[in-house]
């Protein structure tokens, strides 16, 4: 796709920009070829590639850059679908879907289909990995608000207890700022589950 992408946006400023900021970087040109099509300025009519610039989009610099304006176009466009990508992210690299399925996200097939569409995720078999987790991480950090970091643990908690209390629940209590009583009980359970291996490991 490299080749009619370039020839489709060899008369703009966009071919100059794009590789400036890559600076050798192939992942970014994925990346903002992907941010392209998905705001329009590039899309595949008979088979044939097609810019239409749209003066007030700015090309996104780094990787980092392209994956926050995809986290924040996902939140205020597809809530569900980014409460879902807030999950997985919080839970790890991998999540299985039974852990999902305890979390009882409304629609979740179809959420699941919208992340892997917009190459947030990749699904093997039953497992579902974060694309570029750690730097999806550090970006999602950056942009939830208190109130989406209790929903996430909230939802984590639900589904977590549907196993046992483990490592990652204690960590979500203590966002919460729940009772040292209870969370001094947790941090014991979470002990003697750490001794029987990650919750992943389980899964």
């Amino acid at each position: 796709l490299y080749a009619p992408v370039f020839n489709a946006l060899s008369e703009s400023n966009y071919i100059e920009l794009i590789l400036k900021n890559a600076k050798g970087n192939v992942s970014y040109v994925d990346k903002v070829f992907e941010f392209l099509f998905g705001k329009g300025i590039l899309k595949i009519e008979n088979e044939k590639v097609i810019f239409t610039p749209i003066k007030s989009v700015m090309l996104p610099p780094t990787i980092e850059d392209i994956l926050k304006n995809s986290f924040l176009s996902l939140k205020a466009t597809q809530k569900n679908a980014f409460d879902l990508l807030m999950f997985f992210i919080s839970n790890g690299l991998k999540t299985d879907y039974r852990l999902i399925a305890f979390a009882e996200f409304e629609n979740d097939l179809k959420l699941i289909k919208i992340l892997s569409e917009n190459n947030l995720i990749r699904i093997d078999g039953n497992s579902i990995y974060v694309k570029n987790y750690d730097l999806s991480h550090k970006v999602l950090t950056e942009i939830l608000d208190e109130t989406d970091r209790q929903n996430v643990c909230l939802k984590l908690i639900k589904a977590y207890g549907g196993f046992h209390h483990s490592a990652k629940e204690v960590t979500c209590y203590a966002a919460l700022e729940w009772t040292k009583d209870e969370f001094a009980t947790l941090q014991e359970l979470s002990a003697i589950n750490a001794g029987l291996g990650d919750f992943s490991a389980y899964l």
